[in-house]
């Protein structure tokens, strides 16, 4: 049985994921205050300046709010592209752990309703990949011990059936 994974298996069992994005959400409200702290230093620090200075030339005034917009501009972008970076990382990352854990959970459901030839795929690359491969191994077990139930069941029965018929041609 082929497992199929898509964005639903991040819909249905978000509580992982969302453990892991709580933390990116985290990050980027500091990062946030922390260039907001920056951006506000960096303008008390040029006006500082400017009224030690003196200059009071709007050309100065113009060159400080240009110098201020880059490093503002600049500062929002790095922390615009780390934050997106870092939960795209957030959600690759989890989803290697989250994803693969809807086809093992119907894979022992198929287990414990008897189906032992049930077998769960995931991608080698999924953090709990070996957990599946061992319960694969388990449903093989688990279906080989059920044959030799089985053969050993009918074995009795064969034994059991010409008895019975000796025993019944004895009573007529």
């Amino acid at each position: 049985m082929k497992s199929r994974r898509s964005i639903w298996n991040y819909i249905q069992r978000p509580k992982i994921q969302n453990a892991f994005n709580k933390y990116a959400f985290f990050y980027f409200t500091f990062t946030l205050l922390l260039y907001g702290a920056i951006t506000a230093l960096m303008y008390y620090n040029m006006m500082q300046i400017l009224i030690l200075d003196g200059t009071t030339s709007a050309e100065a005034t113009d060159q400080l709010a240009r110098t201020i917009f880059v490093s503002m501009g600049s500062c929002w972008a790095y922390m615009f592209l780390s934050t997106l970076g870092l939960v795209f990382m957030f959600i690759r990352e989890t989803h290697k752990v989250a994803g693969p854990l809807v086809p093992i959970k119907r894979h022992i459901q198929n287990l414990t309703q008897g189906n032992f030839a049930s077998r769960v795929s995931i991608r080698p690359s999924d953090t709990i990949h070996d957990v599946a491969e061992e319960l694969n191994r388990l449903a093989t077990n688990l279906e080989n011990w059920k044959r030799s139930v089985m053969q050993a069941q009918q074995a009795d029965l064969q034994a059991v059936e010409p008895a019975a018929a000796v025993q019944g041609q004895k009573a007529s």
